[in-house]
């Protein structure tokens, strides 16, 4: 459901069968949002809430972002594979193998140039947007409920196990952490 923010009223429902979406992302222009339902990504319009395209991803997914300055949507997934998608194309740009396990969350830089994943290996890794290059990794020793890139994409933060840590992907090292925080789990729309 969408809800307008100046009265609370509901502007439109989807209907998604016994599914319900599990992770969304606002397109760049504000103009869609993506989410994805088990093993595909549902391009809405963020106005109406009309379906525009569907991309069938091969397993469940289990995190998705909007690459900032495009309209690609990257994705990971249970088979522990990263994907990039043309959502209106309904393709995949490129695929490559980034966990060893499933991977669970990735994370975007604001300029677009960089993301982070982490998976059930408890690794973060880091890859250029462009070509998919695996900048560096490091082990953060707990299966991750959050994943962020802030300092224009050169620090990592990751919540998991009721800590909030920071991570300098240079260094490869954490810089500090805060704890401890109520055992709280939530969700971000980027």
């Amino acid at each position: 459901s969408a809800f307008r923010t100046d009265s609370g009223e509901r502007d439109w429902q989807i209907a998604t069968g016994n599914d319900y979406p599990r992770i969304g992302s606002l397109s760049p222009d504000g103009k869609t949002v993506y989410v994805s339902i088990r093993d595909e990504i549902w391009s809405l319009d963020i106005q109406t809430g009309r379906r525009m395209n569907v991309c069938k991803h091969p397993f469940e997914i289990m995190d998705l972002v909007c690459i900032p300055d495009s309209s690609q949507v990257a994705t990971v997934s249970k088979d522990g594979r990263i994907r990039i998608w043309d959502p209106i194309n309904e393709t995949v740009i490129r695929e490559w193998r980034g966990h060893l396990n499933s991977a669970q969350k990735i994370a975007v830089s604001p300029d677009g140039t960089r993301f982070a994943t982490s998976g059930e290996d408890m690794l973060v890794h880091v890859w250029g947007v462009s070509d998919g290059t695996e900048t560096t990794s490091f082990a953060v020793n707990v299966e991750l409920e959050s994943l962020f890139l802030v300092d224009d994409g050169n620090t990592v933060v990751t919540y998991g196990n009721n800590q909030l840590r920071f991570w300098s992907i240079s260094e490869r090292a954490e810089i500090t952490r805060c704890s401890p925080f109520p055992n709280v789990s939530y969700t971000v729309l980027s």
